[in-house]
Order: C-alpha cells, then structure tokens, then sequence
C-alpha cells in the first residue's frame, strides 16, 4: 500500500470518526424516541429497579436524577468484543395514577457505523420486563 492510499483510508476513517458519531447528549436529547414500557408499581419502586438493571450492566453509570426521572450510563471501546462504546439514557416517569410508571430507554452508539454494537435498549427492558412479570 503505498502513502497515497494510506492517506485517503486515514481521511475517510477520520470522517467516519467525526461525522458519524454520537454523544452522550445524543442519547438524552432523543428523548421520546426510545423503547417504552408501562411498568405496574409506583414510580420509587419502578426507579430502584432501574437504577439496579443499570448498574448491574455492563454499562457505567454516568448520572442518576430520581427528582429528573433521568439515568445515563455508557459502555466505552472494547477490543475484544464489537463495543466501539454506547450511551444509554433512561427516563423514568410516573403515571398519573402512580401505580404504573412509564420507563424509556434509548441507546445510542458511539460510533453511528458500528452494526454490531449491542442493543442496551432492548437488554435493559428484557432485564425489567423480568423482574416485573416474576411479581
């Protein structure tokens, strides 16, 4: 490979990196565009399982606002799995008869290129809709 072709596969790997990317600010502000679930509890318990399901993950916890109803969590590069990262956001929201409470997760990947990247909304619902139908 000569220093020519060298050069163009660094440009277009650097506009993938920077035109292709996503932040944790992505993942929160898609809010309204995530996995929805109405969860039977009032919203203290249906937060606490949450809040357990995140940090029980592969994910790190950023952020947790009980009063916001927001969670963030991320999952930076890995090299031995697909993971170029993920931010995850989770709103968490009582109903107004507060005994269900609605839960939104969105996953958004680092790299908008990444096709194996896991998909954190649909683990961390499966996770919930476990822990809500065993009750």
């Amino acid at each position: 490979m000569n220093r020519k072709e060298i050069a163009v596969l660094l440009l277009v790997f650097l506009v993938i990196y920077y035109f292709g990317r996503n932040t944790m600010e992505d993942a929160s502000n898609a809010r309204g565009e995530g996995m929805v679930r109405i969860y039977d509890g009032e919203y203290d318990v249906v937060w606490g399982a949450v809040l357990s399901v995140v940090q029980s993950s592969q994910l790190s916890l950023v952020s947790a606002d009980q009063e916001t109803g927001e969670i963030l969590a991320k999952r930076g590069l890995k090299w031995n799995s697909a993971s170029s990262g993920e931010y995850v956001a989770v709103f968490v929201e009582p109903l107004q008869d507060n005994e269900r409470t609605r839960v939104e997760v969105i996953s958004k990947k680092v790299l908008k290129t990444n096709l194996f990247a896991p998909k954190w909304d649909e683990k961390l619902i499966e996770s919930l809709d476990h822990i809500f139908e065993s009750h």
